[in-house]
Formats: C-alpha cells, sequence, structure tokens
C-alpha cells in the first residue's frame, strides 16, 4: 500500500512537469474562442482530454490530496472536496462568468469519484465525458447559453 501511494505521488509529479508547459495555451486559446470553446477539429482533442487530464491531475491529485492528508479530522474528505471544487468553480466563474460556477456541482461529483478511486485517469474520463456532454448541448444549442 505504501509503495503504490509512492508510485501514485511520483506519476503524478511527473504529469505535472510535463502537462505545466501546455497550461500556458489555455489563456491564448480562450481568448480565440471567446468565454466557450466551439467544439471543431483539433480543439475536441484539447478541450475533452488534455484540459480534463491538466485540471483533475492539480484539483483531485494535488489539491484535494493534500487537504484530505492534512485536515486530519473525520471530515477532511468531505471538506478537502468541498474546499477544491469551490477553487474549481471560481476559476471557471472567473473566466466564464456565472456559467463557469455550473460547475461546482460536477466537481463535487468528481471529487467523490476521487475520493472512493484514487484514479485521476477514471477522473480525467469522466471529466471529459462531461465536457463533450456540454459542447454537443452547446452545439445543438447554436451557443444558445450566453
Amino acid at each position: 500500500m505504501m509503495f503504490s501511494r509512492q508510485v501514485e505521488r511520483l506519476q503524478v509529479r511527473q504529469t505535472l512537469l510535463y502537462l505545466s508547459p501546455l497550461s500556458g495555451l489555455f489563456l491564448p486559446l480562450q481568448s480565440l474562442y471567446g468565454t466557450l470553446p466551439k467544439p471543431s477539429g483539433a480543439d475536441w482533442v484539447w478541450f475533452l482530454m488534455l484540459i480534463p487530464l491538466l485540471e483533475e491531475t492539480v484539483f483531485r491529485g494535488l489539491i484535494q490530496q493534500s487537504l484530505t492528508r492534512k485536515l486530519a479530522i473525520n471530515q477532511g474528505a468531505l471538506v478537502a472536496n468541498l474546499s477544491a471544487s469551490l477553487l474549481f468553480a471560481w476559476l471557471h466563474g472567473f473566466h466564464q462568468g456565472p456559467v463557469g460556477w455550473l460547475v461546482f456541482f460536477p466537481s463535487l461529483i468528481l471529487g467523490q469519484v476521487w475520493q472512493h478511486t484514487r484514479s485521476i485517469l477514471i477522473c480525467t474520463g469522466l471529466h471529459a465525458t462531461m465536457n463533450l456532454c456540454f459542447w454537443l448541448n452547446l452545439a445543438l444549442l447554436g451557443n444558445q447559453i450566453h
């Protein structure tokens, strides 16, 4: 058990090291597309796979995991999930306006999944599926969410 935690910690650090340069691409891409990306071509790979992987690594693998460990009280996991989800929603709301705050509830679900599985990949897959459903609805509605 201890060995698997050490391997997981090492994998998270290596993943962050490799993905951190990609995070700098988000703001220029967002300014090109406005507040919500339009799903097309290579954007699908970026917004459906790389961003969820980066966000889940940061918010579940680092923030929620660190808070869970530091809060040694019985409700540590709940407080960690709420804190990570509030930060996640605040950052989305900051860039996307009031619609961005709606990610709070899916973030709570992803936090709960991470708490039970401790798998960044499962959370990333669910996050990507949620993004896919959102952008398919956006495409069908003709960007009428604003």
